[in-house]
C-alpha cells in the first residue's frame, strides 16, 4: 500500500525516468538535480547512478 513517502525504490525509479526523459548520459551536458537530504537522496546507489549519467546532485 502506498504511504505517500518516497523510499529508495521510488527514488531509483524516478531517477530512471529523469535519465530517460532529460536525455541524460555520459556524452551529454551535466544536469543539476536539487534535493533535500532525505534518506533516499543519500542512498549510495542513487548517487552513483546519477553521477554515471552526468547528473549532479545538489
Amino acid at each position: 500500500m502506498p504511504t505517500g513517502y518516497i523510499n529508495n525504490n521510488v527514488a531509483i525509479k524516478y531517477l530512471d525516468y529523469l535519465i530517460k526523459y532529460s536525455r541524460a548520459g555520459l556524452d551529454k551536458s551535466w544536469k543539476i538535480l536539487l534535493l533535500d537530504s532525505y534518506e533516499s537522496h543519500v542512498y549510495k546507489p542513487f548517487q552513483l547512478k546519477a553521477g554515471k549519467h552526468n547528473i549532479k546532485l545538489f
